[in-house]
Protein backbone atom coordinates (compact mmCIF):
# COMPACT_ATOMS: atom_id res chain seq x y z
CA UNK A 1 0.00 0.00 0.00
CA UNK A 2 2.85 2.41 0.86
CA UNK A 3 4.52 1.78 -2.53
CA UNK A 4 1.23 2.41 -4.30
CA UNK A 5 0.76 5.75 -2.52
CA UNK A 6 4.32 6.90 -3.28
CA UNK A 7 3.98 5.97 -6.94
CA UNK A 8 0.65 7.82 -7.20
CA UNK A 9 2.17 10.97 -5.60
CA UNK A 10 5.14 10.93 -8.00
CA UNK A 11 2.82 10.56 -11.01
CA UNK A 12 0.67 13.51 -9.86
CA UNK A 13 3.79 15.71 -9.31
CA UNK A 14 5.09 14.93 -12.81
CA UNK A 15 1.72 15.80 -14.35
CA UNK A 16 1.57 19.14 -12.54
CA UNK A 17 5.14 19.98 -13.59
CA UNK A 18 4.40 19.17 -17.23
CA UNK A 19 1.35 21.44 -17.23
CA UNK A 20 2.96 24.37 -15.35
CA UNK A 21 6.39 24.32 -17.03
CA UNK A 22 5.49 26.07 -20.32
CA UNK A 23 3.40 28.64 -18.51
CA UNK A 24 6.28 29.51 -16.23
CA UNK A 25 8.68 29.74 -19.19
CA UNK A 26 6.26 32.00 -21.05
CA UNK A 27 6.10 34.33 -18.08
CA UNK A 28 9.87 34.79 -17.98
CA UNK A 29 11.03 38.17 -19.39
CA UNK A 30 12.78 37.99 -22.80
CA UNK A 31 15.75 40.36 -23.33
CA UNK A 32 15.17 42.57 -26.39
CA UNK A 33 17.66 42.36 -29.23
CA UNK A 34 19.75 45.58 -29.36
CA UNK A 35 18.78 48.00 -32.15
CA UNK A 36 21.41 48.95 -34.73
CA UNK A 37 23.04 52.37 -34.23
CA UNK A 38 21.76 55.38 -36.21
CA UNK A 39 24.38 57.11 -38.38
CA UNK A 40 25.62 60.52 -37.18
CA UNK A 41 26.82 63.31 -39.51
CA UNK A 42 28.81 65.00 -36.76
CA UNK A 43 32.46 65.34 -37.75
CA UNK A 44 34.85 67.03 -40.18
CA UNK A 45 35.50 65.86 -43.71
CA UNK A 46 37.64 66.25 -46.82
CA UNK A 47 36.62 65.39 -50.36
CA UNK A 48 36.97 65.85 -54.10
CA UNK A 49 34.48 66.61 -56.87
CA UNK A 50 34.02 67.12 -60.60
CA UNK A 51 31.28 69.05 -62.34
CA UNK A 52 29.86 71.00 -65.23
CA UNK A 53 28.83 74.65 -65.28
CA UNK A 54 27.05 77.12 -67.50
CA UNK A 55 26.67 80.87 -67.20
CA UNK A 56 26.20 84.20 -68.88
CA UNK A 57 28.52 87.16 -69.25
CA UNK A 58 27.85 90.71 -70.40
CA UNK A 59 30.36 93.43 -71.37
CA UNK A 60 29.28 97.07 -71.00
CA UNK A 61 31.24 100.16 -71.97
CA UNK A 62 31.97 102.28 -68.89
CA UNK A 63 34.41 104.76 -70.46
CA UNK A 64 33.55 108.09 -68.79
CA UNK A 65 34.52 110.08 -71.89
CA UNK A 66 32.27 108.09 -74.25
CA UNK A 67 29.32 109.87 -75.84
CA UNK A 68 26.02 108.42 -77.17
CA UNK A 69 25.47 105.94 -78.69
CA UNK A 70 28.65 104.43 -77.17
CA UNK A 71 28.18 105.61 -73.57
CA UNK A 72 26.86 102.75 -71.38
CA UNK A 73 26.15 100.56 -74.42
CA UNK A 74 26.50 96.77 -74.45
CA UNK A 75 29.78 95.71 -76.06
CA UNK A 76 28.87 91.98 -76.04
CA UNK A 77 26.66 89.43 -74.26
CA UNK A 78 26.96 85.64 -74.51
CA UNK A 79 26.58 82.27 -72.78
CA UNK A 80 29.47 80.34 -71.22
CA UNK A 81 30.06 76.67 -70.39
CA UNK A 82 32.81 74.33 -69.20
CA UNK A 83 33.94 71.69 -66.73
CA UNK A 84 35.42 71.97 -63.25
CA UNK A 85 37.15 69.80 -60.69
CA UNK A 86 38.52 70.44 -57.22
CA UNK A 87 38.50 69.74 -53.49
CA UNK A 88 36.27 70.57 -50.52
CA UNK A 89 36.39 70.37 -46.75
CA UNK A 90 34.16 71.23 -43.83
CA UNK A 91 32.59 70.25 -40.52
CA UNK A 92 29.06 69.24 -39.50
CA UNK A 93 27.25 68.97 -36.18
CA UNK A 94 24.04 66.97 -35.84
CA UNK A 95 21.35 67.58 -33.21
CA UNK A 96 18.32 65.37 -33.61
CA UNK A 97 17.59 65.15 -37.32
CA UNK A 98 19.05 68.60 -38.07
CA UNK A 99 22.60 69.15 -39.29
CA UNK A 100 24.46 72.47 -39.34
CA UNK A 101 27.86 72.92 -40.91
CA UNK A 102 30.39 75.00 -42.79
CA UNK A 103 32.20 74.14 -46.03
CA UNK A 104 34.93 75.63 -48.22
CA UNK A 105 35.83 74.45 -51.71
CA UNK A 106 38.03 75.38 -54.63
CA UNK A 107 38.13 74.21 -58.24
CA UNK A 108 39.93 74.69 -61.53
CA UNK A 109 37.58 75.61 -64.38
CA UNK A 110 37.78 75.85 -68.16
CA UNK A 111 34.50 77.71 -68.62
CA UNK A 112 34.43 80.41 -71.29
CA UNK A 113 32.26 82.04 -73.91
CA UNK A 114 32.62 84.59 -76.68
CA UNK A 115 30.79 86.57 -79.35
CA UNK A 116 31.36 89.35 -81.85
CA UNK A 117 31.22 92.87 -80.49
CA UNK A 118 27.83 94.52 -80.97
CA UNK A 119 27.20 97.68 -83.00
CA UNK A 120 27.78 100.63 -82.72
CA UNK A 121 31.24 99.27 -81.77
CA UNK A 122 33.57 97.67 -84.30
CA UNK A 123 31.98 94.28 -85.05
CA UNK A 124 35.27 92.94 -86.41
CA UNK A 125 36.29 92.38 -82.78
CA UNK A 126 35.53 89.28 -80.65
CA UNK A 127 34.89 89.63 -76.90
CA UNK A 128 35.50 86.68 -74.57
CA UNK A 129 35.11 85.92 -70.84
CA UNK A 130 37.03 82.98 -69.30
CA UNK A 131 36.74 81.60 -65.78
CA UNK A 132 39.97 79.87 -64.65
CA UNK A 133 39.02 78.92 -61.08
CA UNK A 134 36.39 79.47 -58.39
CA UNK A 135 36.17 79.06 -54.62
CA UNK A 136 33.36 79.33 -52.06
CA UNK A 137 32.92 79.55 -48.29
CA UNK A 138 29.41 78.51 -47.26
CA UNK A 139 27.16 77.66 -44.32
CA UNK A 140 25.00 74.53 -44.59
CA UNK A 141 21.69 73.54 -43.00
CA UNK A 142 20.48 70.01 -43.54
CA UNK A 143 17.93 67.40 -42.51
CA UNK A 144 19.19 63.84 -42.02
CA UNK A 145 17.29 60.59 -42.45
CA UNK A 146 19.85 58.15 -41.03
CA UNK A 147 22.49 57.90 -43.81
CA UNK A 148 20.74 60.33 -46.17
CA UNK A 149 21.24 64.10 -45.84
CA UNK A 150 19.42 66.86 -47.72
CA UNK A 151 20.73 70.41 -47.27
CA UNK A 152 20.66 74.02 -48.42
CA UNK A 153 23.77 76.16 -48.51
CA UNK A 154 24.89 79.74 -49.12
CA UNK A 155 27.80 82.13 -48.67
CA UNK A 156 30.59 83.98 -50.48
CA UNK A 157 32.20 83.10 -53.82
CA UNK A 158 35.39 84.10 -55.62
CA UNK A 159 36.49 83.51 -59.22
CA UNK A 160 39.52 84.14 -61.40
CA UNK A 161 38.18 85.84 -64.53
CA UNK A 162 39.99 86.84 -67.71
CA UNK A 163 38.52 89.19 -70.31
CA UNK A 164 39.98 89.13 -73.82
CA UNK A 165 39.20 91.14 -76.95
CA UNK A 166 40.80 90.41 -80.33
CA UNK A 167 40.41 91.34 -83.97
CA UNK A 168 38.65 88.53 -85.86
CA UNK A 169 40.71 89.11 -89.00
CA UNK A 170 43.99 89.23 -87.04
CA UNK A 171 43.74 87.09 -83.85
CA UNK A 172 47.25 88.12 -82.80
CA UNK A 173 45.92 91.64 -82.37
CA UNK A 174 44.43 91.26 -78.90
CA UNK A 175 44.20 92.62 -75.37
CA UNK A 176 43.58 90.72 -72.15
CA UNK A 177 42.94 91.60 -68.52
CA UNK A 178 42.61 89.38 -65.42
CA UNK A 179 40.78 89.98 -62.16
CA UNK A 180 39.77 88.10 -59.04
CA UNK A 181 36.09 88.89 -58.59
CA UNK A 182 33.91 88.44 -55.49
CA UNK A 183 30.23 87.54 -55.34
CA UNK A 184 27.72 85.33 -53.55
CA UNK A 185 26.31 81.83 -53.95
CA UNK A 186 23.30 79.76 -52.86
CA UNK A 187 22.41 76.16 -53.58
CA UNK A 188 21.22 72.77 -52.39
CA UNK A 189 22.53 69.25 -52.27
CA UNK A 190 22.13 65.62 -51.30
CA UNK A 191 24.64 63.34 -49.57
CA UNK A 192 24.56 59.63 -48.75
CA UNK A 193 26.88 57.82 -46.31
CA UNK A 194 28.36 54.63 -47.72
CA UNK A 195 30.04 53.56 -44.48
CA UNK A 196 33.55 53.51 -43.04
CA UNK A 197 33.61 57.32 -43.21
CA UNK A 198 32.92 57.59 -46.96
CA UNK A 199 29.95 59.38 -48.53
CA UNK A 200 28.88 60.45 -52.02
CA UNK A 201 27.14 63.71 -52.85
CA UNK A 202 25.51 65.77 -55.58
CA UNK A 203 25.22 69.56 -55.38
CA UNK A 204 23.91 72.55 -57.34
CA UNK A 205 25.18 76.11 -56.81
CA UNK A 206 24.09 79.42 -58.30
CA UNK A 207 26.87 82.05 -58.27
CA UNK A 208 26.42 85.76 -58.99
CA UNK A 209 29.53 87.92 -59.28
CA UNK A 210 27.77 91.15 -60.25
CA UNK A 211 29.70 93.63 -62.44
CA UNK A 212 33.43 94.30 -62.21
CA UNK A 213 35.60 96.74 -64.13
CA UNK A 214 38.26 95.55 -66.59
CA UNK A 215 40.74 97.58 -68.70
CA UNK A 216 40.33 100.37 -66.18
CA UNK A 217 42.20 102.65 -66.18
CA UNK A 218 42.91 102.13 -69.89
CA UNK A 219 46.57 103.14 -69.51
CA UNK A 220 47.14 99.85 -67.62
CA UNK A 221 47.40 98.40 -71.10
CA UNK A 222 49.63 101.02 -72.70
CA UNK A 223 52.29 100.11 -73.66
CA UNK A 224 52.30 96.31 -73.62
CA UNK A 225 53.74 94.48 -70.65
CA UNK A 226 54.10 97.35 -68.19
CA UNK A 227 51.37 96.49 -65.68
CA UNK A 228 50.20 93.32 -64.00
CA UNK A 229 48.26 90.79 -66.04
CA UNK A 230 47.04 93.21 -68.69
CA UNK A 231 48.95 92.24 -71.84
CA UNK A 232 47.69 94.01 -74.98
CA UNK A 233 49.26 93.93 -78.41
CA UNK A 234 47.56 97.20 -79.30
CA UNK A 235 46.45 100.30 -77.42
CA UNK A 236 43.05 101.84 -76.90
CA UNK A 237 41.29 99.31 -74.62
CA UNK A 238 37.91 100.64 -73.49
CA UNK A 239 37.14 100.46 -69.75
CA UNK A 240 34.60 97.64 -69.56
CA UNK A 241 32.16 96.42 -66.90
CA UNK A 242 31.94 92.60 -67.05
CA UNK A 243 29.14 90.65 -65.34
CA UNK A 244 29.23 86.92 -64.65
CA UNK A 245 26.56 84.51 -63.40
CA UNK A 246 27.08 80.76 -63.00
CA UNK A 247 25.06 77.57 -62.66
CA UNK A 248 27.31 74.83 -61.24
CA UNK A 249 26.52 71.11 -60.91
CA UNK A 250 28.94 68.90 -58.96
CA UNK A 251 29.25 65.24 -57.91
CA UNK A 252 31.86 64.09 -55.45
CA UNK A 253 32.99 61.90 -52.56
CA UNK A 254 33.89 62.87 -48.98
CA UNK A 255 35.71 61.15 -46.14
CA UNK A 256 34.51 62.04 -42.61
CA UNK A 257 36.76 62.17 -39.55
CA UNK A 258 34.64 61.61 -36.41
CA UNK A 259 34.92 63.87 -33.37
CA UNK A 260 34.79 60.83 -31.10
CA UNK A 261 31.02 61.04 -30.76
CA UNK A 262 29.43 57.58 -30.45
CA UNK A 263 26.64 56.64 -32.87
CA UNK A 264 23.17 57.56 -31.66
CA UNK A 265 21.15 54.52 -30.51
CA UNK A 266 17.54 54.58 -31.56
CA UNK A 267 15.08 54.29 -28.65
CA UNK A 268 11.50 53.12 -28.88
Amino acid sequence: MRKLLLGSAALIAMSVASMGGPAVAADMPVKARPLPPVYTWTGCYLGAFVGYETGRSRHVNNDPVSVPPFAGADIAAFHMSGFNGGFDGGCNYQFGAWVIGFEVDGAASNKDGQSRVLPPFNTDFIAQTSERWFATARARLGYAWDKTLFYVTGGAAWAGVQTTDWLATTPATSMSDKRTVVGWTVGAGWEYALGYGWSIKSEYLYMDFGRHSFFNPPDRCQPAGVAGDCRPTFTGALPTDVSLRNHVWKVGMNYKFDWGKAPVIAKY
